[in-house]
Parts: structure tokens; sequence; C-alpha cells
């Protein structure tokens, strides 16, 4: 993290752990949003990287020497032992017809070696804080069990748990365990024990084969609904980067808060139930015998406005207000005008029923 916040150029870098920190504590960011402007601090960016090519090539050249005099030493020890140690007649082979010998015994290997990689480049992604918020829980419980771990007095926890386990497993109660569990299976004949054994492994083993088989089917039964819906191009989209090449904006790009329209409450509520807005549904599919889509399903739902229950909307910061700071034709009423409706509405309903 303290290499990335380093870097000059704001692409390159990283939330730090305070920045996140604050934002979990206060729920807001203490700096706000950055403005970048094209270019930004190139000159010192590009004098970062010089330097940093310069380590490289430095390093490239120390590697370098290093193999040739790997080289030449394995040289001067092949001449010095002259024919080998191994005097038998050599026989020659090739080694892809070597390789073909493991070809069954590397395969497997092979293929579990993609999620093996994948599993490496995102612990990788996490160490250098391209996972920001990944890497900030990490360092964070890192933290917090290293303070417990250093005040809490572990050893006393640890013997009265034991002493509790061993209470619970080996108590006396376990004598009713015996007389009730091993006893009968003692005076049953050694082919009424393998039967009863037999019927208990057949029950769980027919529990097994029909929770697979039913998650077998399900998967097929989505597959097909979503090959119908969107096509018959089905690929697993990673939630966690596991890209060998990372992708960063590039210096000449430009970054700032976006100033969204402020809108009266017609028109945010108008918004909010989605009237005269095309939604595009996901590819997320719902229920078990038909699945739905996500739209069908808020229709079911009747999830007709984006906000909740008890609230006017769901972001009051694109209220659009006046000086004062009161939102626009939004009207507050008194506790007198307030009593009043409530009245008029229950002799209304009253009068309605009588």
């Amino acid at each position: 993290m303290q290499y990335r916040s380093n870097v000059p150029c704001y692409w390159k870098r990283c939330r730090t752990f305070q920045e996140i920190l604050v934002a979990l504590i206060l729920d807001r960011s203490i700096s706000g949003p950055p403005s970048v402007k094209p270019n930004q601090d190139q000159e010192e960016y590009e004098e970062w990287l010089r330097r940093w090519q310069e380590r490289i090539d430095k390093a490239a050249k120390h590697a370098e020497k290093a193999q040739i005099q790997y080289e030449k030493f394995t040289k001067e020890l092949e001449n010095a032992e002259g024919g080998g140690l191994d005097i038998s007649t050599p026989q020659h082979q090739s080694v892809l017809s070597m390789l073909n010998l493991f070809k069954k015994m590397l395969h497997p290997l092979q293929l579990s070696l993609v999620t093996w990689f994948g599993y490496l480049r995102i612990a990788r992604n996490i160490l250098i804080w391209e996972e920001t918020y990944y890497a900030f829980w990490v360092t964070l419980i890192s933290l917090v069990s290293a303070v417990v771990f250093l005040f809490v007095p572990w050893a006393f926890f640890i013997k009265w748990i034991m002493r509790i386990l061993v209470w619970l497993l080996f108590g006396p109660w376990m004598k009713l365990v015996d007389t009730f569990y091993y006893t009968p299976l003692k005076n049953l004949s050694d082919d009424e024990r393998e039967e009863k054994e037999r019927k208990v492994k057949r029950s769980q083993t027919e529990v097994f084969i029909r929770n697979a088989r039913i998650s077998n089917e399900n998967a097929l039964k989505l597959k097909d609904m979503r090959v119908y819906k969107f096509g018959k191009y089905i690929t697993r989209v990673p939630v966690l980067k596991v890209d060998r090449h990372l992708d960063d904006p590039l210096l000449s790009s430009t970054g700032g808060a976006y100033e969204h329209e402020r809108l009266t409450m017609a028109m945010l509520a108008m918004q909010e139930a989605r009237m005269e807005t095309c939604l595009q549904p996901g590819q997320h599919l719902y229920g078990d015998m038909i699945p739905i889509s996500t739209a069908q399903r808020s229709e079911e739902k009747n999830e007709i406005t984006w906000a909740s229950t008890g609230k006017i909307t769901s972001d009051p910061a694109m209220l659009k207000r006046d000086e004062n700071g009161v939102a626009v034709d939004f009207v507050e009423l008194s506790d007198s005008a307030a009593i009043f409706k409530v009245l008029f509405v229950v002799f209304a309903a009253a009068l309605v029923n009588w």
C-alpha cells in the first residue's frame, strides 16, 4: 500500500487504509471526490518510471552475469568429467515421447493449475492493494486479532475450554450412550448388525444421490432457460480480478465529481417509480419450476418505487432546494393542519359507513 500510495500518477494509486477506515466509521469521505486533470504529474511520473527502469535493467544485468558464470562453470565441469560417469550405451529417446507417457497424469494437473493460478492472482491483487477493500478487511482483521491475542489470557481460556470439552465428551452421562446405543448393537448377531449398517448407509446414499440429482436438474434447467432468453454462449464472470495483466487508465485520462441534476419532488417520484424509463434486466433468474427475470420478480413483489417505506425519496440529496435549504414543491404541514386533515378523513369514513 505504501508503495502504491507514493506513485506520482493518480491512476496507479490505491485508497489508503486510513481513508477506508474513516469512510467506514463516518459513512462518508473527508477529502471528497478528487479532480484529476489530463496529464497531471506527467513529469514526476516519467521520472519515477525512469528510476524503476534503471533498477530493472541493473537487476537484469546481474542475472545475465550470474547465468554466464553458471554456464562457464558447467562447461568446465563437463570437460573435467570427460565422457561422464555413465559407461552404458545411451538410448536415444525424444523428450516429447517421454512426456507423452505422463500425459494422463499431467493433463488433470494442468487443468487444476488453472484454478490455482486464479487463486494466486487474487492473492497477488490483495497483497498489492489492487483489490483495495479486501486488502483493507484483511489488514483490519489482522490488527484486531493481534490486539486480541496480545491482551486476552489465552492460557486461562484454553484450559477451561479443554476442561469443558472433556466433561461434555467423557462425562458420566456417556454411560447412557453406551446403554441406549452400543448395548443394543452388541445383542444383535453379525448378520443383523451388517443389515442395520447397510440400511443406514443406503438411506444416507439415497439422500446424497437425491440432492445431487436435484442440483443437476436445476443447473440444466437454469442453463436451458438462460440459453433460451440470452443466447447459447454462457461464461462465468469472475467477481474478483483474475486477469494476468491489469488495466489502468491512461495518463491523459480525467476524473472528477459527478454533479447530478437536482429534481423537484414530482420529477424525482416519477423517476424512482421508473415511469418513462426502459430498464434492462440482468441475467439473474429466480424460481425453481419456472425461472423468471429480475423485472418480473419486481412486478410480482409490487416494487413500484425505489424509496423504502416511510421515506419520501430514496436519495434526498437529489431534491432541488431553495436558498433556505427547503425542498421545492414540498410543503410541510403544521400540527393543526395535520390534525384537521386526520379528523376530516375519519369523519368522512364514518359518514360513508353510516
